[in-house]
C-alpha cells in the first residue's frame, strides 16, 4: 500500500505571494498582494469537447442560446485540470461537468436581476426540484411558469446523470456527505434570495457567513473524496480545526473569484462581492477597499495553516483526511491559476448568462468581445468531437 505523503515535510516550490493589477471601471491603476502557498498541479488530460457536447446533451445550453458562447470562454476543463491533476480522465471529465453545471445554475440565480435569486418562493421550488434530481429522483414537472424553465430542466437531467455515474463506481460509494452538501448549497441560494430582497449584508462577517452558506465549493470536495473512494470520518468531520481549514478553503476560493470579478459585477449592478463590502461597511474608497480584501484573503490562509498544524497527528495517519486537506489546497491554487489565466474570457463586462444589467432592458446579450464590446458573431458553434 502506498504510504500516505507526509503534507508537513512539504515546502512551496513556487512564490507564495503574487502581485496583481485589479480590473476595476475606473483609471486608477490598482495593484495588490495575494498570499497563495500553495503548489501549482495540472493534469496532462486532453478533454477535448467533452464537456461542451454533454453540456447541450443535458439540455442546459443550446448553440444558439447567448450563454453558450460563455461556456466556450468559461474554461471550466481547465479548473478541473487545475485541481483534480491527480485524477484519471472519467473522474477529471465528471469533476468538469459537475463545476459546469454549478456555474450555470449559478450564473441563474447569483444577480441581483434574477428572477429567482431575488424571489424567495421561486428560490425554494427551484432548489427542491433540484434537490430531488441531485439524490437521483425524476422530480415532479416543474410548473411551466417558472423562469428559466427549460434550463432547469436541463439542470436537474445533469444532476441525475452526475448520480448515476457517481454510483457507478466500484465498490459502495457512500453519497451522504455529497447529498448533505448540495443541501446545504441550495439552502445558501434560498438564504440568498432573502438577503437580496432586504439587503441585510451589512459588515463583512456577515458577507463572509452568506458566502460560506451560498459556496458550492463543498460540494465539489466531496465529488473529490467519491472518486478516490475515499471517506472521513465523522469525528474528524466534527473536529473544530477540520471545519476551520473548510472554512478558509471556501472563503479562499470565493474571494479570489471577488477580488478579479469586481469590474463584471460593478458593472452588472452586483452588490456580493468582498471588496463592495469593504467599500460599503467601511466607507473607504475603491483602492484600500481592495488592499483591505487581499489582506481579509490572507488572513483565511492564516488560518487555514493555523488549523493544519493542530491537526498535525490525525493527518499523519489519516487517509482520507489526508487526501480531503489536499485537495483543498488544490482548490485554492487552481482556482487562482484558473481565475488569473482565464479573466478576460471569463470577466468581461458582463455575465455569460443572458441576464439583463443594470435593470435596463438588453436587445443583444451574453455575447462580448474580451475588450467588453458586443460581438456580431451569433451564429451558433459547430462542435466536432475528438474523442
Amino acid at each position: 500500500m502506498q504510504s500516505i505523503i507526509d503534507i508537513f515535510s512539504r515546502r512551496p516550490v513556487t512564490p507564495i505571494e503574487f502581485d496583481f493589477e485589479f480590473d476595476h471601471p475606473g483609471d486608477e491603476r490598482i495593484v495588490g498582494s495575494v498570499y497563495m502557498p500553495f503548489d501549482r498541479g495540472e493534469s496532462d488530460h486532453d478533454l477535448g469537447y467533452q464537456n461542451v457536447e454533454w453540456t447541450v446533451d443535458m439540455g442546459m445550453l443550446g448553440p444558439f442560446e447567448p450563454g453558450f458562447r460563455g461556456l466556450l470562454k468559461g474554461g471550466f476543463e481547465a479548473l478541473a485540470k487545475l485541481v483534480y491533476h491527480d485524477d484519471a480522465w472519467d473522474d477529471v471529465a465528471l469533476a468538469t461537468n459537475f463545476m459546469t453545471m454549478l456555474f450555470v445554475f449559478d450564473d441563474m440565480v447569483d444577480s441581483e436581476y434574477s428572477p429567482i435569486g431575488t424571489n424567495f418562493e421561486l428560490a425554494v421550488a427551484v432548489t427542491e426540484y433540484l434537490m430531488a434530481a441531485t439524490m437521483g429522483d425524476l422530480p415532479d414537472n416543474l410548473p411551466g411558469h417558472v423562469p428559466y424553465h427549460d434550463k432547469i430542466c436541463g439542470l436537474a437531467a445533469a444532476l441525475i446523470d452526475i448520480h448515476c455515474r457517481l454510483l457507478d463506481r466500484s465498490g459502495d460509494p457512500d453519497l451522504t456527505h455529497y447529498y448533505a452538501s448540495m443541501r446545504d448549497y441550495f439552502d445558501g441560494v434560498v438564504a440568498e434570495s432573502r438577503n437580496r430582497s432586504i439587503r441585510s449584508i451589512r459588515h463583512v462577517e456577515d458577507y463572509a457567513n452568506m458566502r460560506l452558506q451560498f459556496s458550492a465549493v463543498l460540494p465539489c470536495f466531496e465529488l473529490g473524496m467519491i472518486t478516490r473512494n475515499l471517506t472521513l470520518s465523522d469525528e474528524v468531520r466534527a473536529n473544530p480545526a477540520f471545519r476551520a481549514m473548510q472554512r478558509a478553503a471556501i472563503l479562499s476560493v470565493s474571494y479570489i473569484n471577488d477580488l478579479f470579478s469586481y469590474r463584471k459585477e460593478w458593472l452588472a449592478g452586483e452588490r456580493s462581492n468582498l471588496v463592495m463590502v469593504f467599500e460599503r461597511t467601511e466607507g473607504c474608497g475603491r483602492a484600500s477597499a481592495f488592499h483591505h480584501a487581499c489582506e481579509t484573503h490572507t488572513e483565511v490562509i492564516r488560518d487555514f495553516h493555523s488549523a493544519k498544524q493542530s491537526m498535525r497527528e490525525i493527518l499523519r495517519h489519516d487517509r482520507g483526511a489526508t487526501y480531503y486537506v489536499t485537495l483543498m489546497e488544490y482548490w485554492m491554487r487552481g482556482n487562482m491559476d484558473w481565475t488569473v489565466e482565464s479573466r478576460t474570457q471569463r470577466y468581461t463586462d458582463a455575465s455569460s448568462t443572458d441576464m439583463p444589467l443594470l435593470g435596463e432592458k438588453v436587445v443583444q446579450t451574453g455575447v462580448f468581445e474580451v475588450d467588453g464590446s458586443p460581438s456580431d458573431d451569433d451564429v451558433p458553434v459547430r462542435i466536432v468531437s475528438t474523442r
